[in-house]
């Protein structure tokens, strides 16, 4: 029996014949990448009963992840380009823990209605603990979702209670390496109350809260490894919480998605280019078993090795999209006809006269790009 300070350590692992949205031909997709908002990516294949069957039943829980809506700094990234938006407009003060968008609602609301045309059809179970990033954007959707599937109320049974909300910082987006930017930093603990408590006035929802976060946001360097170890201990804590129920829904971002299915077993090359939409919920059948000490030092090296491949990956990455973002301005100065970056230009300037700072400064990134060039 571990004692009081012993760390325990756990491997998590999914059920491939419940649900496999990685690798299932029946994901359904937006061409051959993006995951789709759909209602048949909820219903897995196999069944739920059998899922939460598995020995043993105390260590085994339904979970479904769901990416929050639609934001204004997706939207930078869409009228840009990710590359673009990343070097030039990622630090603007608007972009600071953005909300979700009209269609952030709407999608919201959209499956909202699948979740609770399927939950009232027992096609699925109902969550009984939604765990939310303590980003505003995955606040809100978790309050919109909340609403408008119903689960602010108790079960048509009669014999499930209102979900409660528990917010936790493990479930953030990753940080990056070097980025620093505005869309990965949250209010402080005293903010994200306030935020929660609006929500609940504005949409009618009286719901217990708990919040799992630091008093101030703590931005700082992070690998890939780093997400996989904090979502690890998420889910330490939702197993080691019988209250939090058999089915959980977290509602996160796509980088810590991806962590959640590495934490999972799915190799790091697999998950990399596995991307959903915005308000796409995905099942799971999740079990745990503890570790030997042979095995958790096993898994500590991989780690320590792995961390050093993520830190290379994300710095080479952060260098490349910086080149193709360089690249892509010049483009638009040798094309004056396009006018964008004169469209490019009159944005950051907008930002400038209304006082952001770091409009300014990306201004002078641009000019310096553009002068390195000829040079």
């Amino acid at each position: 029996m571990a004692s009081p300070d012993e760390v325990l350590e756990w491997n998590y692992s999914y059920d491939a014949a419940f649900s496999d949205p990685v690798y299932s031909p029946q994901t359904i997709r937006h061409g051959e990448e993006l995951v789709a908002l759909d209602p048949r990516n909820i219903q897995p294949r196999g069944s739920f009963a059998e899922a939460l069957g598995n020995e043993p039943a105390s260590q085994t829980k339904i979970i479904y992840t769901l990416r929050h809506g639609h934001t204004l700094h997706n939207e930078d990234s869409v009228a840009w380009g990710k590359n673009i938006a990343w070097r030039y407009l990622s630090r603007l003060q608007k972009n600071l823990d953005p909300p979700i968008t009209k269609t952030g609602i709407a999608d919201a609301i959209l499956v909202s209605q699948y979740l609770s045309d399927m939950v009232g059809t027992n096609l699925i179970p109902r969550p009984v603990t939604v765990y939310s990033s303590p980003l505003r954007r995955c606040i809100e959707t978790s309050m919109f979702v909340i609403k408008n599937s119903g689960l602010n109320e108790p079960s048509a049974e009669g014999d499930g209670p209102p979900v409660t909300l528990r917010v936790k910082e493990g479930l953030r987006e990753w940080m990056g390496y070097g980025h620093g930017h505005n869309s990965d930093r949250h209010g402080s603990r005293a903010e994200i109350q306030a935020l929660v408590e609006d929500l609940k006035a504005a949409l009618g929802v009286n719901i217990s809260c708990q919040l799992d976060v630091p008093e101030q946001d703590e931005l700082h360097d992070e690998t890939y490894t780093d997400v996989d170890q904090r979502v690890r201990g998420v889910l330490n804590d939702i197993f080691d919480d019988a209250s939090s129920g058999s089915c959980v829904m977290l509602v996160l971002h796509g980088r810590s998605n991806k962590s959640f299915l590495r934490v999972l077993g799915h190799p790091p090359g697999d998950v990399g280019e596995f991307e959903i939409d915005n308000c796409v919920v995905l099942p799971y059948g999740v079990t745990r078993r503890l570790l030997d000490g042979r095995e958790a030092a096993e898994r500590a090296a991989r780690e320590s090795a792995q961390k050093q491949l993520d830190q290379d990956e994300a710095e080479g990455g952060r260098r490349e999209t910086d080149d193709q973002a360089v690249q892509q301005v010049i483009a638009w100065r040798a094309d004056p006809k396009s006018g964008r970056l004169d469209d490019l230009w009159r944005f950051l300037q907008f930002y400038e006269d209304n006082g952001d700072p770091a409009a300014r400064d990306a201004m002078a990134l641009l000019e310096g790009d553009l002068c390195e060039s000829q040079g």
